[in-house]
């Protein structure tokens, strides 16, 4: 349109082509004898039609569309942090085939339904690491969560607290102010639990838990055969501490659920909640 506009003006400036002329020849005379007659006249007629016509090209090549694309008015701001315990007792098969199995189809169920906010991924044993960061782009998540699996993680041990505080520092980079965590494990132990509560105090961080395991608990096979003894010789039989699990969530203004066949477990974990932690002192 730019150098439309710029032919048009200096077209228009020289559609008298007599020049010098107009002070030697009668005006009567001069659209004859210079510019062709009537064929001049005609020709400046068409210079408009002829911008008209560029203009018209012009807006025909940009692709304008006349439909009318529908643009949310709000979309949901919703931050969440998924934290999978990858710990040695994750592998124990008291819930078939075994927790950790359970607990990652669990996550899958939950990404399949979570259609608005950003999602991140932490897993962790003895120490935590980062699966993906902050994206609602759930297909890449659901992908990557199949591979998980105790027997990749570098460091045997169960740091929850490392674990929350990295799911932290990732809805801080993203500059969210008050996330969730939805902490996904079979347990925690009581000095963890004193840290966590000290941890997300005054964050503005609701930790959620699902709890994976059952009260009876079952052995945990090792890679090379057997089953996880302790110092005695005693094989250890991780059992599920709910009442545990249930302290840490609510000491953060979050909620506990034992985990579920329906989704009723992820229905009430991760419905709107007001966040209610207590504030530091």
């Amino acid at each position: 349109l730019v150098p439309a506009a710029l032919l048009f003006l200096l077209l228009w400036r020289n559609r008298d082509a007599g020049g010098s002329w107009h002070s030697v020849i009668a005006p009567e005379l001069l659209p004859y004898l210079v510019t062709g007659g009537v064929a001049g006249q005609r020709g400046k007629r068409l210079l408009p039609l002829l911008l008209a016509a560029w203009v018209l090209a012009a807006v025909a090549a940009s692709g304008p569309s006349w439909q009318k694309i529908p643009q949310p008015v709000h979309q949901k701001q919703d931050a969440l942090v998924l934290v999978l315990d990858l710990s040695y007792s994750m592998k124990a098969a008291d819930l078939a085939p075994s927790r950790n199995d359970r607990a990652r189809q669990k996550l899958l169920d939950l990404l399949k339904h979570r259609d608005e906010g950003q999602t991140g991924l932490v897993a962790y044993a003895g120490d935590a690491h980062i699966v993906t960061p902050l994206t609602d782009d759930n297909a890449t998540i659901a992908n990557l969560l199949p591979a998980l699996h105790p027997d990749m993680m570098p460091v045997p041990g169960s740091d929850t607290v490392a674990a929350v505080s990295l799911g932290i520092d990732l809805l801080r980079s993203a500059g969210v102010g008050e996330g969730r965590i939805l902490l996904v494990t079979d347990g925690i132990d009581s000095r963890r639990q004193q840290q966590l509560g000290e941890l997300l105090r005054g964050s503005g961080v609701a930790l959620s838990i699902l709890g994976v395991g059952t009260a009876t608990g079952a052995p945990i096979p090792l890679p090379r055969g057997g089953f996880l003894k302790d110092d005695s010789g005693a094989i250890v039989m991780p059992v599920l501490d709910e009442q545990g699990l249930r302290h840490a969530a609510a000491a953060s203004g979050g909620r506990y659920r034992g985990i579920q066949i329906d989704d009723s477990d992820l229905a009430y974990l991760l419905q709107a909640l007001p966040y209610s932690a207590p504030e530091r002192t």
